[in-house]
């Protein structure tokens, strides 16, 4: 019987709730992480990408196949040379959603599959460059708000509008990354700068920031639609105001993650954070654009690993984070964050039987036995003031 992934989380942090009411001290004594690799049934540590279906399910990419999660157990998905419908060869380093039934895989040394969610079996693209050598390595796929699908390797940047059935090439140039603003504008990168499409003509494209020498590694666009480029000591903030390109550079002090056979990962958060696959652990940069904290790898894996490193990032729709290294796959419940702690003053109630409450403009209503109180929320620390007695 298949357990669906909702199910299992809501029974997490049903739990979860359950110790805080048993013991002030349940949060304190649990962890935030989470680690599974292939003691668990992964099919390979590697993990390159991480994305969640409409059922919930975890789709987890690794160096050796596809793996479904369903907060049990994996199931993986790995090339069989006797069967046609299998992937075409095994590390899986892009995904993205094709529909609500099937992804696009980055196969590197295979090329582009479209794996069907409810057959489980996969569709093979061949596509060649204009001089008809074969495009293999892939670097990033991205789906379009409008449905159509580019896809950026080290031959070029190519493109398959929804209503055509095959790729054709924009460019020649080694495309390491891909991102989307919320206005459909397309951005690419590649060692040595960020470039924009311009609009109705994927052959024409605008440069918006440059580095002779050849520092960019990945990219995304942010919820205010600006652009950030992660270089090898910083990353830059290119905001487009009044016609021209704004170029902010946050310094770095945890180096990006330095691998031949991937790229930092980049990612913005529901709470607007952008995460960093760094050296010595994980770079957030918090809303406020100026402060970074670092999470060391050593509190989100056992203590017997070693050299760990961030390769993607992913938040599920429960804004549960998950985060691929080269050593396994890490989660982090997003449990402990739904959850303020203030102090009431001992017996400032008169009662401890709290039955109802309610915030209503910043004050919390408290029915106890002994009558309504109010909280100020902005004020944890002081008594809660009295409003109407029980009697």
């Amino acid at each position: 019987m298949v357990r669906p992934l909702p199910l299992f989380f809501k029974i997490q942090w049903a739990l979860g709730l359950f110790l805080v009411f048993l013991s002030g001290e349940g949060i304190a004594q649990s962890s935030d992480y989470s680690f599974l690799d292939t003691e668990q049934g992964l099919s390979n540590n590697w993990v390159s990408q991480i994305t969640q279906d409409s059922l919930g399910y975890i789709w987890v990419g690794t160096q050796y196949g596809l793996n479904k999660y369903d907060g049990y157990g994996f199931e993986s998905f790995t090339h069989n040379p006797n069967d046609s419908t299998s992937l075409i060869k095994n590390w899986v380093k892009s995904m993205a959603h094709a529909s609500d039934n099937s992804f696009w895989l980055g196969i590197d040394y295979g090329g582009v599959d479209q794996f069907d969610l409810t057959e489980q079996k996969v569709k093979h693209f061949e596509f060649r460059t204009v001089d008809n050598k074969t495009v293999t390595t892939i670097n990033k796929i991205h789906r379009t708000q409008n449905g159509t699908v580019y896809i950026g390797s080290p031959q070029g940047l190519f493109r398959k509008p929804a209503d055509k059935h095959a790729f054709s090439q924009i460019n020649e140039l080694k495309i390491l990354d891909i991102a989307e603003d919320s206005k459909g504008s397309l951005f690419f990168l590649t060692s040595s700068g960020v470039h924009k499409l311009v609009h109705g003509s994927d052959q024409s494209h605008e440069i918006v920031a440059t580095d002779k020498s050849n520092q960019f590694i990945s990219l995304i666009a942010d919820h205010k639609d600006v652009v950030w480029a992660l270089r090898k000591k910083d990353l830059l903030q290119l905001s487009h105001l009044h016609g021209t390109w704004n170029i902010n550079p946050i310094p770095l002090e945890n180096p990006p993650v330095s691998f031949l056979f991937a790229q930092p990962p980049l990612f913005e958060d529901h709470m607007h954070r952008i995460w960093i696959g760094g050296e010595n652990g994980v770079s957030i940069l918090h809303g406020d654009r100026k402060t970074v904290e670092t999470i060391p790898y050593s509190i989100m894996v056992p203590s017997h690993i070693s050299h760990c490193a961030a390769l993607t990032f992913f938040e599920d729709k429960y804004h549960n984070m998950w985060i691929g290294t080269n050593q396994g796959l890490v989660f982090k419940s997003s449990f402990k964050q739904r959850f303020s702690k203030f102090a009431v003053p001992e017996n400032s109630l008169n009662d401890k039987t709290v039955r109802e409450f309610i915030e209503i403009e910043g004050k919390l209503w408290v029915a106890s036995a002994n009558g309504l109180y109010t909280i100020n929320l902005d004020l944890p620390h002081a008594s809660p003031q009295k409003v109407l007695d029980s009697q």
